[in-house]
């Protein structure tokens, strides 16, 4: 394999100074896409990958070539001056690559709840395009009857039960005629919807196909003794290969996304144990949030806003923009529920201009409260203060992007006007000035701290907004003040 694979990258050579100093083209395709391809630890690029790269022997005595991608095994070579004087120059070939993904096996004794996979929705139907094949640059549609997959819900049914069961999760399969024979009977139910397919078959490289698939699943749990939908999610699954049917191809990508499922912690959580259902029954996030308390004092009122500006940002989303604001240095952010629902991807848009994409770590629907996190470290977080100890008449200071993007980090002032109750939920109510694209946003007390997230505002009443105490939102959402 690793022959072969070697055979494949290094092509096209010229020969340097006595066949120590190679010129080499390297062409990497790996599924998945964007893998980081290093040489020797330096980072020369990301999947796919057409780079000419040197090759200096006398400099090394052999070179480390290794791709990298989160949740997946390292995969390395090592090439050196004897394999690679055995290399055909003009050979030329097409690489098949998959990196290994990284299994979450749930530890044995660990207190599970039978569950079972009960079944995908798909909506596809013939003569609907899923995709398109490529050759020498002309397109034809590519439809679903063609995709080889006669019966997708059994077949994906089968990859679920096989993937979970090899995660360490006690999978319930039907053995009986009658599902009530069972001596087990699974607590939780397992369901997805394909939401979208697109398949390529691309010849343009050679006489050889590059297959490739990516879709996106929305997965539910449901638990039978409460009979209501406990766990919501969205994964992408993508997989490419060298001359592979569609069937294949789609089958592994469904497997992908299936394992990205099971690499997420809240579900992971939902399937552990009673408590963390319990807690998700209850609208509170299973998997803890630990941040570091903020302090901070402020000479001016300017100097407070103009610090606090820095924690808070603009919230893009599939269906336009809301706000947000920062609560620890490794990048968790809190907004509304109804600023990233639906969407499939979100970004963060800073002071600064910069705008950097992120996850939903985890999203409560009743309560208009989500938590997404940024890649990296070094974000300035803001305070967070006490909704039960601020008092009504106080000033307020409410920031946010209302309207446009353009007005980001907009402080509009005003006084905390009551404390309502409105169907069980408790609400700040405030007449500082909000619009849409402010949900999400902090309402600030006097010392810069966080007391409510900005949610809605009454129609034709200025001046009557509500902001969701912070308190249920650090409930709700599993965060822990250190």
């Amino acid at each position: 394999m690793t022959l072969k694979f070697l055979f494949f990258l290094i092509a096209n050579a010229m020969l340097i100074s006595n066949c120590f100093a190679q010129r080499v083209k390297l062409n990497v395709l790996v599924s998945p896409d964007s893998s980081v391809v290093m040489l020797n630890n330096n980072v020369i690029g990301v999947t796919p990958l057409q780079e000419n790269v040197t090759l200096n022997f006398e400099e090394y005595l052999k070179y480390k070539l290794t791709i990298k991608h989160n949740g997946y095994y390292d995969t390395s070579f090592w090439i050196d001056i004897d394999n690679y004087s055995k290399f055909d120059k003009n050979y030329e070939n097409k690489l098949e690559f998959n990196l290994k993904r990284k299994y979450k096996i749930i530890p044995q004794g660990e207190q599970k709840l039978p569950i079972a996979f009960e079944k995908m929705v798909i909506d596809f139907t013939n003569g609907q395009k899923i995709g398109e094949i490529i050759r020498y640059n002309n397109k034809k549609p590519f439809y679903w009857e063609e995709s080889g997959i006669n019966n997708a819900t059994v077949e994906f049914n089968n990859i679920a039960e096989r993937e979970l069961s090899n995660g360490g999760y006690q999978v319930v399969k039907q053995s009986k005629l009658f599902a009530e024979e069972e001596t087990v009977s699974p607590k939780l139910l397992i369901g997805g919807n394909l939401k979208s397919l697109n398949y390529t078959s691309n010849y343009n490289n050679g006489f050889m196909a590059i297959n490739s698939s990516s879709l996106e699943i929305e997965w539910q749990v449901y638990n039978r003794v409460k009979n209501k939908v406990v766990f919501n999610y969205f994964t992408k699954g993508t997989f490419t290969k060298v001359d592979g049917n569609a069937d294949i191809v789609i089958k592994e990508s469904f497997r992908d996304a299936l394992i990205n499922l099971m690499l997420s912690d809240t579900f992971s959580a939902v399937i552990l144990n009673q408590e963390a259902s319990k807690k998700l029954d209850e609208g509170i996030n299973p998997n803890s949030v630990y941040i570091t308390k903020q302090t901070a004092a402020f000479k001016t009122q300017a100097d407070m806003l103009n610090n606090s500006i820095k924690s808070c940002v603009t919230v893009k989303s599939d269906g336009g923009h809301g706000s947000g604001f920062i609560i620890s240095s490794d990048g968790y952010i809190i907004t509304n529920h109804h600023v990233i629902d639906g969407s499939k991807e979100i970004y963060i848009l800073f002071e600064n201009g910069f705008n950097i994409p992120a996850e939903i770590v985890y999203s409560n629907a009743d309560f208009d409260l989500a938590l997404l996190k940024l890649k990296g470290k070094g974000f300035k977080p803001i305070s967070i203060g006490s909704s039960q100890k601020a008092e009504v008449g106080i000033d307020v200071f409410a920031i946010g992007t209302p309207k446009m993007e353009e007005f980001g980090q907009t402080i509009t002032k005003g006084i905390l006007s009551a404390k309502r109750t409105f169907e069980g939920r408790s609400f700040i109510q405030t007449d500082a000035s909000v619009h849409p694209g402010n949900s999400g946003g902090p309402l600030l007390n006097e010392k810069g701290e966080v007391i409510g997230i900005n949610t809605y505002k009454f129609k034709g009443s200025e001046g009557l907004n509500l902001s969701i105490p912070i308190d249920v939102a650090i409930e709700k959402l599993g965060i822990i003040i250190k």
